[in-house]
């Protein structure tokens, strides 16, 4: 994701997810292995294609 010279006002997912436990989305800068910039808890929607 590139923010640009201005960076970022927000950020939105949409996320699904199947799993029993609790589930987070890291987000991260330049690299999947770059700095973390926050966490995104998930919640259980019952299924993958459930928003």
């Amino acid at each position: 994701m590139d923010f640009g010279q201005d960076g970022a006002e927000r950020f939105a997912a949409r996320t699904g997810t199947t799993h029993n436990a609790s589930v987070s989305m890291e987000i991260r800068l330049d690299d999947v292995d770059g700095p973390l910039l926050g966490t995104v808890k998930i919640p259980r929607t019952s299924g993958d294609n459930r928003w």
